[in-house]
């Protein structure tokens, strides 16, 4: 693997990226970046022409352009990289081929751990609430029969419903893959609407590389998959409808050697985080199931192609997608943050340090379940997942009579008896815990000889105890044989 280049394209005559168009490229090897124009899209598209994709064809730096006369081009060392062009330490002003200019800047990074760098950009950092919602589209009531698939999506059905805990599978699929690109812990990112068009882009290439991960799915022949014998291909849109399906997907005369082989199936995926809501379906999209539109200028009907030759499921292409476990589910785990009040979500990210704004997250949020991405995206630390477990100490929440209880130990038993959400790794449930004696009408739970129950309002507010590490004695009775 050769130097990491990140050229910026196009350039005016000064060498001057505009600056409503910056495009990045990278390659592993030098002179390898391709650009892609950015024109306007065609009002029609000829699927049969290689015309119409003249827009998409990347221009590649050919070698004998960078190793052209420029003035401040030199190769220290005697040995060759890719291409011919000397060794790592490369520096050069600007290279010219087929008419588009970039400017190119290739050094040796080695030694160094850029730790500079790396703070600057680690920084702790604020997000506003978003100023509109995560789709415009609303999924509408459909719901289709579980045991009645269709003839043709039967095989693909069968096997995903047949896998252990499917459902749970997919909806953490989804959450994982939102979550991975928000990155928080890096960016303090926690909703779909503070990504870049590029990310937002990027969502559904994380979607399949974790879904393959998850179910361990071979590649297909053609498509993404192979699953049940046959090819499935993977797509992902959040606004319902707006699966893009490529001309390689389906049968068409018209399309030449463009044309699928078959008329292949997909899954779909849809999400909406604002809701909770996500579903995934099976569907076979054919020519006449994908959208046609009027041409403007013959009045004739015409295949509704976008720029990249890719069309959706008509009306009639969406009511053919068969549902798995029934249609829309409300169960999208949940991001935490971004259901908060917007005045609670400043008091936590306006509380002081990563330390100080996990107490207070834990000190809020009592009861339910802290997962690991809302922990490390209010703390922004290398180190986040340690603040909730220092939280507990007296100095920080101890002293007000709140436990953190976490996986381990006997914290999920604590959680248990005293009717908490039990976390799972990774994952936190903040209380508020008092002394108690005698029966009093409350879960009860014996740790360091006393018994303790969850806070009533009113309740003297106390140290709490700290964590056993074995399993605690549960209620009076455990509490009276511990004593005698």
């Amino acid at each position: 693997m050769d130097g990491t280049t990140v050229p910026e394209a196009p350039v005016d005559e000064d060498g001057h990226a505009p600056a409503s168009e910056h495009n990045v490229s990278y390659s592993t090897d030098i002179g390898d970046w391709t650009y892609v124009d950015p024109v306007p899209k065609a009002e029609s598209v000829k699927p049969t022409s290689n015309e119409h994709l003249g827009s998409r064809i990347p221009c590649r730096l050919a070698a004998h352009a960078l190793t052209a006369a420029h003035p401040t081009y030199r190769t220290p060392l005697s040995e060759p990289m890719a291409g011919g062009l000397g060794g790592p330490d490369v520096e050069h002003s600007r290279a010219e081929s087929v008419s588009r200019r970039v400017d190119l800047v290739v050094t040796n990074q080695a030694g160094g751990s850029g730790f500079q760098f790396r703070r600057k950009r680690n920084s702790f950092k604020t997000r506003d609430a978003p100023d509109g919602p995560m789709a415009e589209k609303v999924f509408p009531p459909v719901k289709s029969d579980p045991n009645a698939s269709p003839d043709d999506l039967r095989g693909f059905a069968d096997w995903f419903t047949s896998q252990p805990s499917a459902r749970e599978r997919f909806r953490w699929v989804l959450r994982d893959s939102l979550d991975e690109v928000l990155d928080g812990q890096r960016t303090g990112r926690w909703c779909y609407q503070h990504l870049t068009k590029t990310e937002k882009t990027h969502l559904g290439t994380i979607v399949e590389m974790n879904f393959t991960k998850e179910f361990e799915l071979a590649d297909g022949i053609l498509l993404d998959w192979s699953v049940a014998g046959a090819d499935l291909d993977c797509k992902f849109s959040k606004e319902y409808g707006n699966w893009e399906i490529p001309m390689e997907m389906y049968l068409c005369a018209d399309h030449g050697d463009q044309s699928g082989t078959a008329d292949h199936a997909a899954l779909l995926f849809w999400m909406n985080d604002d809701k909770n809501e996500w579903a995934a379906g099976l569907v076979r999209p054919t020519d006449k199931l994908l959208r046609w539109k009027t041409d403007k200028k013959t009045r004739t009907l015409v295949r509704g192609y976008n720029r990249d030759n890719k069309r959706r499921l008509s009306d009639d292409g969406v009511q053919r997608i068969f549902w798995l476990w029934g249609g829309r589910q409300d169960d999208l785990p949940e991001n935490t943050i971004l259901h908060m009040d917007d005045a609670v979500r400043r008091r936590i990210f306006t509380a002081g340090t990563g330390q100080k704004r996990i107490n207070e997250l834990l000190r809020i949020c009592q009861g339910r379940i802290i997962s690991r991405t809302t922990v490390i995206t209010v703390a922004q630390q290398e180190d986040g997942m340690k603040r909730p477990r220092d939280a507990r100490l007296p100095k920080h929440l101890g002293r007000e009579g709140i436990i953190v209880l976490g996986h381990q130990d006997a914290s999920p038993h604590i959680a248990r008896i005293l009717g908490l959400p039990v976390p799972d790794k990774g994952e936190f449930v903040s209380c508020r815990i008092s002394r108690v004696s005698g029966i009093v009408g409350r879960d009860t739970v014996h740790i360091a000889g006393e018994l303790w129950a969850l806070s009533n309002e009113g309740d003297q507010v106390e140290a709490a105890p700290s964590l056993p590490k074995k399993r605690p004695a549960e209620g009076w009775l455990a509490y009276l044989k511990a004593r005698s």
